[in-house]
């Protein structure tokens, strides 16, 4: 797998590719953004995608 790492001030991100086993923490971190913005086109829970739907995106 390939990936790309970036460090801003100080912190280091790593960008890769989303695989299977992603798919339980995809699930929980779109619900959680999805309520804590206003600024996304979804209420939280609106369109939800659960960890089997994750991984046939995936």
């Amino acid at each position: 797998m390939t990936h790309q790492e970036f460090s801003v001030k100080g912190t280091t991100y790593t960008i890769r590719a989303a695989v299977v086993t992603d798919a339980q923490n995809l699930s929980e971190v779109r619900w959680q953004i999805d309520g804590e913005t206003s600024h996304l086109d979804r209420e939280q829970g609106e369109a939800f995608i659960d960890t089997p739907g994750f991984e046939e995106l995936i």
